[in-house]
């Protein structure tokens, strides 16, 4: 009598594991899904489907390029030695990068608002990221002022002397350097 209640609950269970989905197959079968709506069947060429963009949920009109630093840009040239300021009495040279973007001025305070600016006329979208001075970054959007892009940002008044690092990010890719005094 436990045998016959021992094969229909194994009966049972196996019955039900079907009903699921479960239970293994053999590995020389395959399923296959139909192609889904808008792709090509394997061996046939393919072509890149737009995505989306993650704000407006519509797909880009063209590619954007990768972001290419320009020849001879900051970020392959060396560094230049500028002007003399001091720290707490002590005296700092300032250091400059060569390439597409300008610093106005120079040499700020802590506190004190700064420029910056990319000369490059073909560029249209940046992002300046003010380096090593605060644990949170401090970034700018640059805005179409005078038919270049221009961020505005102020160094904290926390800020240390000495040379800061400027990160210029979008259509082009640069660094720049903003002196801090006291």
């Amino acid at each position: 009598m436990f045998q016959t209640f021992a094969r229909a609950g194994a009966a049972a269970l196996l019955a039900m594991a079907a009903l699921a989905g479960c239970g293994g197959g053999s590995s020389g079968t395959t399923s296959t899904a139909p192609p889904a709506a808008g792709t090509t069947p394997a061996g046939a060429p393919s072509t890149p489907a737009q995505q989306p963009t993650a704000t407006t949920g519509v797909p880009p009109k063209h590619h954007r390029k990768r972001p290419q630093p320009l020849g001879g840009g900051s970020s392959t040239a060396p560094l230049r030695v500028t002007a003399r300021y001091t720290c707490n009495g002590k005296p700092l040279r300032a250091i400059a990068a060569d390439g597409p973007v300008r610093v106005k001025p120079a040499i700020v305070k802590p506190g004190q608002t700064f420029a910056v600016t990319v000369t490059d006329p073909s560029a249209k979208v940046a992002l300046v990221s003010l380096a090593g001075v605060a644990p949170k970054p401090i970034q700018s959007s640059a805005t179409q002022q005078s038919g270049k892009l221009t961020a505005t940002l102020k160094m904290p008044s926390y800020a240390t002397c000495g040379n800061k690092l400027l990160e210029v990010e979008g259509d082009v890719s640069a660094e720049a350097y903003v002196g801090v005094s006291r």
